[in-house]
Parts: structure tokens; C-alpha cells; sequence
């Protein structure tokens, strides 16, 4: 299973990354992120999930403080999955710019003291026959 995280929209708006007045300190995100979800959602039928950490796969990501950000997914019986880029955030959206890929991914988030949930990310993801356009939910801690 492969996923494509610098997804037509994790889209981390390019540029400067910085959160916005009244949207959360850079601070508040940098660091390393384990994820206790992993949800991948079929676009094409949505009651199609996979969610990895349940199956015992995992999902770390980090946010450096000069706007990068490095992931490594790990599918179970699967090779780890890294890809890194920049990323930025908003009042209530998370951005994602992944090196090599075109375009960005958003996430609707929510960020409550060291947790955060993170909706609605547009990636590509491998259901068995190959990569499809999925959805990419997740709820993490901040390590």
C-alpha cells in the first residue's frame, strides 16, 4: 500500500508558512506527532476504510520549526513510506506542500493542548487494485 502524501492537497500553501494571528503559534505544532488514527477513506465509496493503526501499522510526523515536515507511514506487512516537504497553518486548516509532487493537501484540523485531529486531507492511497483518491483522517500526540 502506497500513499501519495504531497497529495493534490495536504497542500501546505507555499511560501511562508505561518499561522495566522488568531489561529494557533508555529509552536504549537512543532515537534513530532505519533498518530493513535490512521484512516484512509475511498473518495469513490466512502464506506471503504482502512485504518493502519488499528491493523498494527504506524504514522509519525514531525514539523520543524523552519516549515518543513518529514512522515513515515508504515502500512502492516508493508515497507515504511517516507516524504517530507513544507507545511503551514491557519485558524482551522493544516497545509501540505510534498517535495516531488505537484499541488498541496489540506486538512480541516483541530488542535487541543498536545493532540490533534486532522480531517478531509486528499491523498492517494492503494485499496488492493492500485492507487485510488482517498481521504486521510487522523488523530496524533504530540511526543
Amino acid at each position: 500500500m502506497r500513499i501519495g502524501v504531497g497529495m493534490a492537497t495536504v497542500g501546505l500553501v507555499l511560501g511562508a508558512a505561518a499561522c495566522s494571528d488568531s489561529g494557533p503559534s508555529m509552536d504549537s505544532f512543532v515537534g513530532t506527532w505519533t498518530a493513535s488514527k490512521a484512516e484512509f477513506v475511498r473518495v469513490a465509496d466512502a464506506t471503504d476504510k482502512v485504518e493502519i493503526i488499528a491493523q498494527g501499522g504506524t504514522f509519525r510526523i514531525t514539523f520543524n520549526a523552519d516549515s518543513t515536515w518529514v512522515a513515515t507511514i508504515t502500512a502492516p506487512q508493508n515497507v515504511p513510506d517516507t516524504s517530507g516537504g513544507t507545511w503551514s497553518a491557519s485558524v482551522d486548516v493544516l497545509t501540505l506542500v510534498t517535495v516531488g509532487l505537484s499541488g498541496q493537501t489540506q486538512f480541516d484540523f483541530v488542535l487541543s493542548g498536545n493532540t490533534v485531529t486532522l480531517t478531509g486531507g486528499h491523498v492517494t492511497w492503494d485499496f488492493g487494485t492500485g492507487d485510488e483518491e482517498a481521504l486521510l483522517n487522523v488523530t496524533a500526540t504530540k511526543q
